[in-house]
């Protein structure tokens, strides 16, 4: 657990070692809870600001390529414009990666370590 292996650190932070010594753990199990919670708020934060700013360069290319292109798929020639053919092929890559994440997810049992 993170806040087993740096419990001086957060007695130290809170001021309950210059204080009073030691610290009973029930305080230091609180601001283990504490600093565990924002630490899960930061990486939370941070994937939503990172899929922003992946929504936002993604539109900013559709929006600049409208011009039509003819694509070959296996015998057929598909016209259509860029920006749907980005948009299909982002698409794709989101759909796959999360299916390969459920997977992954499931091969992987509670309480094993690998």
């Amino acid at each position: 657990m993170l806040c087993q292996a740096r419990t001086f650190a957060v007695q130290k932070s809170a001021g309950l070692i210059a204080t009073q010594g030691t610290a009973d753990k029930s305080e230091v199990d609180s601001v283990c809870l504490i600093l565990e919670y924002h630490l899960t708020m930061d990486a939370k934060k941070i994937k939503l600001i990172a899929a922003g700013i992946v929504l936002i360069l993604l539109a900013v290319v559709i929006f600049q390529n409208f011009e039509p292109i003819t694509i070959q798929l296996l015998m057929a020639k598909i016209q259509m414009p860029v920006a749907l053919l980005l948009l299909c092929t982002f698409a794709i890559g989101l759909a796959t990666g999360w299916i390969l994440t459920l997977i992954t997810a499931k091969k992987k049992k509670p309480g094993t370590d690998s």
